[in-house]
Parts: C-alpha cells; structure tokens; sequence
C-alpha cells in the first residue's frame, strides 16, 4: 500500500511538472514571438482588449500590420502625444529598438507575427464606451459622404490591399488616427491619400465616424 501511494504521488508530480511544458509546446511560436516581444503588453493577449488608444490587431491585414511594424521602428510612422507627453508610437519602438540603436525583433519574426494575429479572430465591438445611435447614424452618412469606402470598403470590413480592416476598432483608436493624419502628424505609408478626402473632414464628422465604425461586428465577415 504505501509502494502505490508512493507512486501515485510520483505520477501526479510527473503530471504537474510536465502541465507547462505540455502547454507551451503546444503553442503557436508565432504566439510565444509576440509575447516575448512583449507585444501583449499594449494589444492584449491573442490581439484583443488592447490597453488605452492602442489598436487591437487580431484578424487584422498582415501585410498592414508588418508595414506599419516597420515603419515605426524606423521612425516613419508617428502619433501625437499620449498621456505621458510623447508620440503614441513612442513606447513600441522602444519596446522593439534598444538605446543604441538595435533593432530587438528580425524581419522574419515580424511577418511570423503578422501572419498569426492574421488568422485570429477580430475583436467584438467593445460596449466600454457608450455610443450615441444618434451619432452612429451620422457616422454611416459621414463615411459614405467622405468616400471612404473606396479604399476601406463597405463599413470598413473588405480594405484594398494593404490598407487596414477598421470595422470594429475601438473609437478612441480611430479618432486619434484620423485626427493624426489630417494634422499631417502621422504621414508613413498611403495617408497622403486620405488626407486628400479627410481634410474637409470636421471634428464632429471624425467623431461620428469612428464611433460608427466602432460598432461594427467583424466576426461574421
């Protein structure tokens, strides 16, 4: 009797020993990449319930996602301030480029990211932040009006190539983006075309846009 207890002691610390290990071999290494890039510290874990403006980037282009990556490690994509004073992009590119100037995540590991935040799930339209139906509706009118559709697609949910799926991202994200662009604050990758139809656009427009766009349920498209 006390050889089996013993045993069975054995076997159930074997068991536990080897839960973590199980598990993260079962882990996408893509997932494992962004982890460790810290990534998840800023757009949530599997790309979802991102922190503050930060965009939730599951099911998002991954041609997008790696062009804007790069742009900001370069420098090329900028944001206006955030809470603390400095560019919004500020903190990802020190997370991915150390003081001296080395870059802390490879081209490969990018795409390899990229490509799984591709293939997950998009976010749920998030009910933290009230929206007016009000100002749905004239969000509707608005993007239509400013012809937005023709580079995003309908209700933001089939974009060109390499531009972005926005259906479903948080307003506060979409705001300061198209603010950023129409200031001429954020000028990397295709903005130069839509500061051309965003220009005219007003505050209350870009408000009632974004919180249009927030609203649209991703996961049915």
């Amino acid at each position: 009797m006390h050889g089996r207890r013993s045993l069975a002691r054995g076997l159930a610390a074997c068991l536990l020993l080897a839960g973590p290990a199980t598990a993260k071999a079962t882990e996408d290494p893509a997932e494992t990449l962004y982890r460790d890039k810290t990534c998840i510290a800023c757009h949530g874990p599997k790309g979802v319930e991102a922190r503050l403006v930060f965009p939730s980037l599951a099911g998002q282009n991954k041609t997008y996602i790696y062009n804007q990556t790069r742009d900001i490690i370069g420098g090329k994509r900028l944001g206006s301030p955030d809470g603390s004073g400095r560019p919004a992009t500020a903190g990802m590119r020190e997370a991915l480029v150390a003081p001296n100037g080395e870059v802390r995540i490879s081209d490969g590991e990018i795409r390899r990211i990229a490509a799984w935040l591709e293939r997950l799930p998009p976010a749920q339209p998030s009910n933290r932040q009230a929206v007016d139906p009000t100002a749905v509706e004239a969000g509707r009118k608005a993007y239509k009006k400013r012809k937005c559709q023709i580079c995003h697609g309908r209700d933001g949910r089939r974009p060109l190539k390499r531009y972005p799926f926005i259906a479903g991202q948080k307003k506060a994200y979409l705001v300061r983006q198209m603010t950023d662009i129409k200031a001429k604050i954020r000028t990397n990758g295709k903005t130069g075309v839509m500061r051309a139809s965003i220009r005219q656009t007003t505050a209350a427009e870009i408000e009632a846009i974004a919180a249009y766009l927030s609203r649209i349920d991703r996961s049915g498209n």
